[in-house]
């Protein structure tokens, strides 16, 4: 399914410099070809991803993630080139009758993560990737298996999706319902 979408670059102040994507797709799509786009394309370099930008063929609109939001847009990812990172945003309506709206802080991702990242932190709560549920359950094992601490395994309590430090599991996804 194609969503409307902007991917640009973030700058000082909340500015930002964006291209138009027509056929976009959510943070479980566009953030792996985004990670992908940076390591094949720009050989890991977040600055020539940057100028690529700003160098766009396509329609680029300037904005400012503290001004007013354009609902027509899904989502909007900004880069931080110091970070080798992404957010993402999505329009929120500031009033009952939809007229105005602000960008509002969906998710962050590493750009140099790899596509098995199972959990991002978003603001101040994880989010499941798989899902994209912000329910999740901590739990501490002790000791660990390895004899440095305390074991911690992340669940998502919407898919079952299950992330653990313990040496002796693997990273369990399962498909999204």
């Amino acid at each position: 399914m194609g969503e409307r979408i902007m991917i640009g670059v973030a700058e000082p102040g909340g500015a930002f410099t964006a291209e138009y994507r027509q056929w976009g797709e959510g943070p479980e799509k566009t953030v792996p070809q985004l990670r992908r786009q940076l390591q094949e394309q720009f050989g890991g370099d977040a600055a020539a991803m940057y100028r690529r930008e700003e160098n766009s063929e396509w329609p680029l609109e300037r904005g400012n993630i503290r001004a007013s939001a354009d609902p027509n847009y899904v989502f909007l990812y900004l880069i931080h080139v110091p970070a080798t990172a992404v957010e993402v945003y999505t329009p929120n309506p500031l009033d009952r009758r939809g007229t105005t709206f602000e960008w509002i802080l969906h998710s962050r991702y590493r750009l140099t993560a790899s596509d098995d990242d199972m959990f991002a932190l978003d603001g101040e709560t994880v989010r499941c990737t798989n899902c994209d549920s912000v329910e999740v359950d901590f739990v501490t094992t002790s000791p660990s298996t390895t004899g440095l601490g305390e074991d911690t395994a992340i669940r998502c309590r919407n898919c079952a999706a299950t992330e653990t430090t313990t040496s002796a599991f693997t990273i369990g996804r399962r498909p999204p319902i």
